[in-house]
């Protein structure tokens, strides 16, 4: 996957995780047998959102080193 790919899908998963939270807190009040459900997913979106951020970021940290040493290069 490119690192585009990779952080398009990092931003939408994290749009949908804060979406999905909100929907929760919504409608925190109407039963907690409900919510303990839809909590672990959140909680499962959540972990997968951060994986992918963290991922996404290690790719942007490597494309930069290599970009440097590539200046670097031309330069030296």
């Amino acid at each position: 996957m490119s690192d585009v790919a990779v952080a398009v899908i990092a931003i939408l998963l994290l749009i949908m995780t804060f979406v999905y939270a909100w929907m929760v807190l919504q409608n925190f009040g109407r039963g907690l047998k409900d919510q303990s459900t839809s909590t672990s997913t959140f909680l499962a979106l959540l972990d997968l959102t951060l994986v992918l951020q963290s991922h996404a970021s290690k790719r942007l940290a490597q494309s930069a080193a290599h970009t440097r040493r590539y200046l670097c290069g031309l330069t030296g």
